[in-house]
């Protein structure tokens, strides 16, 4: 079920100017690899059956990768933002938001617990700002605005003293850019 990039723009103006803006970002970070290792091929798999809204069987891959990763935070976040792109695409309105939240909280804790154990390893960094920024967005996708602007500034925290210890971490810099663009969007 491949959506041609004229349906894309439709769904998008119907939603309004920042969903297109924030769901090209999403889709970005989701493809970008962490410097130092390349997307495992079954997560990339279920990317590719999301981008091509192909929901169901992008959920199941996502089920058995986390089965098989229990550790990974990657899959809750990658899940949630699948699950955040059907729920707007299939028009289902706030239904799968408790679903999206829960899978967001769940990546942030365990990038949390990882980075915690070894502060210094900037993979760990990059991934806790990026599990920081995806809950930070859903909380502002609910009104959370207060909430957001908190969490968010964590992402920037992270973020920022990745930078610091290695200049040439992209998707550090992918992930300050996206929290500009997010912050812009907060009252």
């Amino acid at each position: 079920a491949y959506i041609p990039p004229r349906r894309l723009t439709k769904i998008a103006s119907s939603k309004g100017p920042s969903f297109f803006a924030g769901l090209a970002v999403a889709l970005i970070c989701l493809i970008v690899p962490v410097k130092s290792r390349a997307v495992d091929a079954e997560l990339k798999r279920a990317i590719d059956l999301t981008y091509n809204t192909q929901f169901d069987e992008a959920e199941a891959v996502f089920s058995r990768y986390i089965a098989a990763h229990p550790d990974d935070p990657m899959g809750y976040m990658v899940r949630g933002t699948a699950l955040d792109w059907k729920q707007t695409v299939n028009n289902l309105r706030r239904s799968l938001n408790s679903r999206i939240l829960e899978d967001y909280k769940r990546a942030n804790d365990m990038a949390f617990q990882l980075w915690n154990k070894d502060q210094k390893n900037i993979d760990k960094m990059v991934n806790l700002g990026n599990t920081y920024m995806y809950l930070a967005k859903k909380w502002l996708d609910l009104g959370k605005t207060a909430r957001s602007g908190l969490i968010l500034k964590k992402c920037k925290k992270h973020m920022e003293e990745a930078i610091r210890m290695d200049p040439n971490r992209y998707d550090a810099y992918l992930a300050i850019g996206i929290f500009n663009f997010y912050t812009a969007h907060i009252p």
